[in-house]
């Protein structure tokens, strides 16, 4: 049998095997390859670091416009004036649950998409608060009226758009580097005969 060092120095020489041509034509797909899958993830890197970027600001300012129309009903003790408030939100499919907690930090109102609101608990209180978990983006924004905090807003929305955006751009990236490959293939084969025709000669 081969020794350790004999199997090693074959399977380096394996690039041997090819011909010039080969050899030049892998060089400039390896190239190209290597080339789309950098720009293919930084682009969707990007897009998903601008999806969260947004999502972000829609819901705060989506919370904004709760806490202010809540101000009231909070100060007149009205929870079923910000139970009304929080059922509009039954037009966004991505808003999972929102809250609204008076001054003490108790539920004040809730809704909640899709289960029955007593089985549903609110999360405890937290301090202004924006983030991602991992299927999930929590919202908490304070509710002020003539500067004194009288309550909290918590919006919680989905990330299937998130997922559906990664996927798509999975997709995407699948394609193009199908495409462009067949085309740097056929742009190699081309090319290569440039150099290795005079060589061979």
């Amino acid at each position: 049998s081969r020794r350790p060092s004999e199997a090693g120095a074959t399977e380096v020489q394996w690039p041997h095997k090819f011909s010039l041509r080969r050899k030049i034509t892998l060089v400039i797909m390896i190239t190209t390859f290597t080339a789309l899958c950098a720009a293919g993830i930084a682009f969707a890197q990007y897009g998903v670091y601008r999806f969260k970027v947004l999502r972000v600001e829609d819901l705060n300012a989506l919370a904004n416009i709760l806490g202010t129309n809540s101000t009231a009903p909070l100060v007149f003790k009205a929870p079923n004036a910000a139970r009304d408030i929080l059922q509009a939100l039954a037009a966004k499919p991505y808003i999972l649950s929102a809250v609204i907690y008076d001054q003490g930090g108790k539920p004040f109102a809730v809704y909640h998409r899709g289960t029955p609101k007593d089985l549903y608990s609110p999360p405890a209180v937290e301090n202004e608060v924006s983030r991602f978990t991992s299927d999930r983006v929590l919202i908490f924004q304070k509710i002020t009226f003539n500067g004194e905090s009288v309550g909290h807003v918590f919006l919680e929305g989905d990330t299937v758009e998130y997922r559906q955006l990664l996927e798509g751009y999975l997709l995407f990236f699948g394609v193009i580097v199908a495409v462009v490959s067949l085309g740097a293939f056929a742009t190699a084969e081309w090319l290569q005969r440039l150099i290795s025709n005079p060589i061979v000669e």
